[in-house]
């Protein structure tokens, strides 16, 4: 039984199965790409971790407070539209007096809440 194959038989399976054949060195040459250069990116990640200080960067996401509107500049039932660090805000003050803020941007219409919104049923806008 020999195992050789003549070079019309080799051209004759590559035709056949060529989808097979070309994903399977796809395969292998990704695997080949990831092992050889998995260990140096893990690696580069983990040095660059351990090398970041707490503190010495500015935070993903503000941690603070900021002003968005005046108390008094707020009257019962008065609606007003508010950008601030490049956010979209609706500052109203409700029946009950107090002041609320929220999203200026309606979740079902996308309609700006602060753009001839009035206040009703006590504190909604």
């Amino acid at each position: 039984m020999s195992i050789a194959l003549t070079l019309d038989q080799l051209i004759a399976f590559y035709q056949n199965n060529q989808s097979l054949i070309l994903t399977a060195i796809a395969v292998l040459l990704y695997i080949a790409y990831y092992r050889k250069y998995a260990f140096y990116i893990c690696h580069q990640v983990r040095k660059k971790l351990h090398k970041k200080k707490i503190g010495k960067t500015v935070p993903y996401y503000p941690n603070g407070w900021f002003v968005v509107a005046r108390s008094h500049e707020l009257k019962p039932k008065d609606v007003k539209h508010v950008a601030v660090c490049g956010q979209n805000f609706v500052v109203f003050r409700g029946t009950d007096g107090k002041a609320y803020a929220l999203d200026a941007y309606c979740a079902h219409m996308g309609a700006n809440l602060g753009v001839g919104g009035e206040v009703t049923y006590g504190n909604c806008v």
